[in-house]
C-alpha cells in the first residue's frame, strides 16, 4: 500500500480594477463563502484556465466577479496560478453557487 498524499487547501485571491486583493472567504464580508470544484490548467506559456464555484447567495451581485478581475490561486503558500476572470455565470437552479 502506498502512502496517502494530502494536498493542502487552495487559497483564491481576487482583485478588481479599483479594489485591493481579497481572500475568498477570508474577511468579514466573505465569511462562509467557500471555493468548490477548483480546476486549474497550464500550458507551455503558463496559466491557461481556472474554474471554480463559489458557494454564496446567487441572486446578489458581487463586484469581485466582474470581467478582468485578477485571480491568484495559492497552494501551500506557493502561487500556482494567476490570471483574469473572463466570465462569471450564475447558477440557474435553487443552489447558491
Amino acid at each position: 500500500m502506498g502512502a496517502e498524499r494530502r494536498i493542502p487547501a487552495a487559497t483564491v485571491l481576487l482583485k478588481g480594477p479599483e479594489t485591493s486583493w481579497t481572500v475568498v472567504g477570508g474577511d468579514a464580508l466573505q465569511q462562509g463563502i467557500t471555493v468548490e470544484a477548483l480546476t486549474l490548467t497550464v500550458n507551455e506559456a503558463g496559466p491557461d484556465t481556472c474554474s471554480f464555484q463559489l458557494r454564496r447567495r446567487a441572486e446578489r451581485q458581487y463586484p469581485d466577479l466582474t470581467a478582468f478581475t485578477s485571480v491568484e490561486v495559492w497552494i501551500g503558500g506557493v502561487l500556482v496560478w494567476g490570471g483574469r476572470i473572463w466570465e462569471a455565470p450564475i447558477s440557474d437552479g435553487n443552489d447558491d453557487v
